[in-house]
């Protein structure tokens, strides 16, 4: 790639994203398992003739090709002018799983060729988006690589909205990847920096509360210090400034959580900590200078025999909890780049 890439003004990565990856993944997640499966066996025979490099890859081949063959699936029964821009964001999605499976077809055409021209047992790969995809430009360079890293970035934001603990759990990997976006140079530096404050935002309003982002990527006004006139728009806790000689860009201004948090909870820390403070030294005083100290300790003895059964269960929850995300995550859900790839 070189040093400064020039994307296809045919591409408008803001109207894809995020519309077109929820409208994927809902239609997955929601789709009935039974026609998930009936495109397996399809997906398995492309899966022999596409031929992915590496044990991996062919192991990642074929919950891919089904998701697609589903959203294909989708494709054939929503409108005519709906149809063309599914069929361009199919076409990325088919690239990008080409590309980081290491499969032997190209050009992307060719292998949807391949892919429609192979007859399963119970179903086949529908052919929906083959005029689309053969005169679609070829998606390389900046726009491919911009492509990848936003799918991957609303997609982690997409399983975020269904569980907001997952914040925890993607927040250094989101911010990876915009670091590897902010990179690049790139001609637009407007376009650039708008798709790239707009996922930031979407993610920061998903999980407001959940996380705190790293320094440095607190969305801020970071233009000319005038004094434009302002239009303030309340997006939950934080302040969505649009500049008056500039509307076209969104800037974030962040409360200071952790203030207002220490203003309101320290009255309710003191007496907390009162409460418990008393509740302690009436136990010693019954427990050192009254009959009631035997009782006090056959209790105490039973309570800790509890607290100790109890955390022996939440391990094994927890334990439990992890290989089942582990699975969902690997099968169905993943990112498209592990963060061992990434530094590859």
């Amino acid at each position: 790639m070189t040093d400064v890439d020039v994307v296809d003004e045919d591409i408008n990565f803001e109207e894809m994203f995020p519309k077109y990856i929820y409208d994927y993944n809902s239609y997955i997640i929601s789709e009935r398992l039974n026609l998930a499966f009936k495109y397996v066996p399809v997906c398995n025979e492309i899966n022999k003739k596409i031929n992915p490099n590496g044990w991996k890859n062919q192991l990642n081949f074929t919950p891919d090709c089904r998701n697609l063959s589903l959203f294909l699936h989708h494709i054939k029964n929503i409108s005519e002018n709906e149809k063309k821009a599914r069929c361009k964001y199919f076409n990325y999605k088919l690239k990008d799983l080409i590309t980081k499976n290491k499969c032997t077809c190209n050009p992307v055409s060719k292998c949807y060729e391949n892919m429609i021209a192979e007859k399963g047992a119970y179903m086949t790969v529908p052919n929906i988006c083959k005029t689309y995809v053969d005169d679609l430009p070829i998606l390389d360079g900046y726009s491919f690589t911009v492509f990848q890293h936003l799918d991957d970035l609303y997609n982690v934001i997409f399983h975020i909205n269904i569980d907001k603990n997952k914040c925890h759990f993607y927040n250094n990997l989101f911010y990876k990847y915009i670091t590897v976006l902010r990179n690049y140079t790139y001609e637009n530096k407007k376009i650039h920096s708008n798709l790239i404050d707009k996922v930031i935002l979407e993610f920061q309003k998903v999980c407001s509360g959940y996380v705190t982002p790293p320094a440095g990527f607190e969305l801020v006004k970071r233009e000319s210090e005038n004094h434009n006139t302002l239009n303030h728009k309340s997006v939950k806790s934080e302040s969505v400034i649009s500049t008056a000689g500039n509307p076209d860009r969104i800037f974030i201004k962040h409360e200071n959580h952790d203030a207002l948090y220490d203003s309101s909870g320290t009255s309710t820390g003191i007496s907390t900590g009162v409460v418990i403070i008393t509740f302690l030294l009436m136990s010693f005083l019954l427990y050192k200078y009254t009959p009631y100290g035997s009782l006090i300790q056959m209790k105490v003895k039973k309570l800790m025999k509890c607290l100790n059964n109890e955390n022996e269960d939440d391990v094994n929850l927890i334990e439990s909890f992890e290989r089942k995300y582990k699975n969902s995550i690997d099968e169905s859900y993943r990112i498209a780049y592990t963060t061992e790839d990434y530094y590859e």
